[in-house]
């Protein structure tokens, strides 16, 4: 008995690791993933549109990510892996084609708002198509967490009359739930830089295809509105999704979706200090909704 007594700690270790390094890793995902509405926007100041900044974003993100990339080929892949990596590639271009475009007409808080709807997406599919029971808590966590949210950015319904902006943010929250469960999936079968680099590299093929029979133009941008699209591609990007993916292949995407609904404050906050919005008490009653609510949903 002292002798398992004695290993029971050592067991347990190698199983917590894991668990803190998925939630890190979503942690810094979210940060680095807040800062992309400011950027699209910095970006559309300079002349660059919403697809033409995701394309841009995807394409700057696969040259980075392609050496390591190439180290790992030797790993190899199963082909239900590589097709969902390319599936998932589509749905996350068509997702940023239309969050981008939105962000350009509505305010960068209520894009991200309406785009973090997701999560209800989300948890149908999961409960849907792969029959998968989320709990309790987590339909009760995700109701506070989207009430929140609502209070947290409650001059939506300023936003909603914006019906474009509105539309556009709402259909890419419909793609991104879409990516999130193929992501989930596909990391099963890869690791995060194949994962990463598959699905970038694809999105990138797509979105220049689809920009080109747009007729949209790819230069004459001004240099700030370059280096906002580097940022967007290298940080936004690579280092959020590499992060993200890394934590989807650990986390649940129902749960890992509703955590990241704390990208909102963080947009709300950097739109403070950028653009000087101001932040209500009401506001600020949301913001404990919210993270009240996430609390709630990813207890096991």
């Amino acid at each position: 008995m002292g002798e398992l007594e004695r290993s029971a700690p050592t067991e347990l270790i190698p199983r917590v690791r894991p668990v803190l390094r998925a939630w890190a890793s979503l942690g810094i995902a979210i940060l680095l993933i807040s800062t992309t509405p400011l950027l699209v926007k910095f970006a559309g100041k300079g002349g660059a549109s919403g697809p033409v900044s995701a394309f841009y974003r995807m394409a700057f993100a696969s040259v980075a990510v392609a050496p390591m990339g190439a180290l790992r080929r030797h790993k190899g892949a199963s082909q239900a892996g590589t097709n969902l990596a390319i599936l998932a590639g589509l749905l996350l271009a068509a997702d940023l084609a239309f969050w981008n475009s939105a962000l350009l007409e509505i305010t960068a808080a209520d894009a991200t708002l309406l785009a973090n709807n997701a999560p209800i997406w989300v948890g149908l599919l999961a409960w849907l198509v792969w029959n998968r029971r989320l709990g309790r808590k987590y339909w009760v966590g995700l109701v506070f967490a989207l009430a929140g949210t609502t209070l947290l950015l409650g001059h939506i319904r300023h936003s909603m009359a914006l019906g474009r902006g509105a539309a556009l943010a709402a259909v890419s929250s419909l793609f991104y739930a879409a990516y999130l469960q193929c992501a989930e999936r596909a990391r099963l079968h890869m690791d995060t830089i194949t994962f990463v680099a598959r699905m970038t590299t694809t999105g990138a093929v797509a979105l220049i295809i689809v920009c080109g029979l747009m007729r949209l133009p790819f230069l004459g941008f001004t240099p700030f509105a370059w280096l906002a699209l580097a940022c967007m591609g290298v940080i936004s990007h690579l280092g959020g999704w590499l992060a993200g993916s890394y934590a989807l292949g650990r986390i649940p995407a129902a749960r890992a979706s509703v955590v990241m609904l704390l990208q909102t404050p963080l947009t709300a906050l950097a739109a403070v200090a950028l653009f000087g919005e101001r932040i209500s008490t009401l506001q600020l009653g949301g913001g404990a909704l919210l993270l009240g609510g996430v609390a709630l949903a990813i207890q096991r």
